[in-house]
């Protein structure tokens, strides 16, 4: 508990450093860079300076980053991390040596970097963005999968390009993120998908595939058989029909019901996002498949982690049109961060939180006799 605490205070003051900073911007006062500055650095100084105790995969992936930098990599070290990963860290490796905590503080950095740089770009509310990275878990689970994360932060930036229509660069911002982690290129076919007109037509195209893939586990499961995911398949990992997952796509069908609804009677600039509901689609297709498919439930993040900006459109959208009613709009506002911090407790102290990601107890990094 008080670990929860300890975060929940760097937490809050950061959300509070970013909402001061958003609030000196629109005024047109400098001291905004100063507020973002210091919002940034209060999460950055828990993922970079965080000890090898904090987060189950910590010592994993530092063991294999000493080994490629000491040429002692093994082939499957190699195929873990993919071929550009592999020669990323090989570069870090040239610069810092076989230093895990700078290797780390990279990954942090650029983590945090991308993630502000995303929510600052594209939120409507830049503030509750960061509520929602923090409310989902998704910020604690830098401290766990911190490959993955960059990957997903900076997917979570492409979305500056996507609306754009800029393919080289949208292209581009993906490869960066397959360079991190290759599962990342399953954002690609996103671009052509996107343009895809939100309408009844695409609601029902979402609902009624994902009853057929519920349907069609056991095809699903032959196909996979023939590729070389199918060792995934029998492993202890691959857990189907746990309660967990059941609940998550009841959520996460939920979440998409009312974003499809939110987007269709929502009217003026905040509908300029609503092709965002092809996210939230794609997130329930592949959590559906999740049930039976455990291990591909990691790939549903680079889809949900738009909700930040799908919820941040609600919340803004909401709040501004009860604006002339101050008892609703406080209301409202006070009901959105009970529900949302609720979400964030039951998440952290469920199996799959805190105790499952080794975030449960913090410490910071020791340099005693380095």
């Amino acid at each position: 508990m008080s670990t929860f605490l300890f975060y929940l205070i760097f937490d809050i003051i950061s959300i509070y450093f970013l909402y001061a900073g958003s609030v000196y911007k629109k005024i047109g006062n400098k001291k905004y860079i100063l507020f973002f500055l210091f919002s940034f650095l209060l999460l950055f100084i828990l993922v970079a300076f965080r000890s090898n105790q904090v987060g189950t995969d910590y010592e994993f992936v530092g063991d294999a980053y000493s080994r490629v930098v000491n040429g002692t990599q093994t082939d499957s070290d190699i195929s873990w991390f993919g071929l550009p990963l592999f020669l990323i860290c090989k570069g870090i490796g040239f610069f810092c040596g076989n230093n895990i905590f700078a290797f780390y503080f990279i990954l942090a950095f650029f983590s945090l970097f991308f993630l502000y740089k995303a929510i600052l770009k594209n939120s409507s509310n830049p503030a509750i963005s960061l509520f929602l990275m923090i409310s989902f878990c998704l910020y604690y689970q830098m401290f766990n999968q911190s490959r993955q994360m960059l990957a997903i932060v900076i997917v979570l930036y492409s979305y500056t390009y996507l609306k754009e229509r800029k393919f080289w660069k949208y292209f581009l911002t993906i490869f960066l993120a397959f360079m991190i982690h290759n599962s990342a290129l399953v954002m690609l076919p996103v671009y052509f998908l996107f343009p895809i007109k939100v309408d009844k037509k695409v609601l029902w195209f979402y609902i009624l595939s994902s009853i057929a893939l519920f349907l069609s586990f056991d095809l699903i499961e032959a196909i996979i058989r023939l590729t070389s995911y199918s060792k995934y398949i029998d492993s202890i990992y691959n857990v189907a029909f746990s309660k967990t997952t059941i609940l998550n796509t009841i959520l996460r069908a939920s979440f998409f019901l009312f974003s499809y609804f939110f987007y269709s009677k929502a009217k003026g600039r905040i509908v300029e996002n609503k092709r965002m509901v092809h996210y939230a689609g794609l997130c329930l297709l592949i959590q559906v498949a999740s049930i039976r498919f455990y291990f591909l439930a990691r790939l549903t993040t680079y889809f949900f982690i738009f909700y930040l900006f799908i919820f941040a459109d609600i919340y803004q959208y909401i709040k501004e049109k009860l604006k002339e009613n101050k008892r609703k709009c406080s209301s409202f506002c006070i009901l959105f961060f009970v529900l949302f911090f609720l979400y964030h407790t039951v998440y952290y102290f469920s199996s799959s939180g805190a105790t499952g990601c080794g975030y449960q107890e913090y410490t910071f990094i020791s340099f005693k006799g380095k």
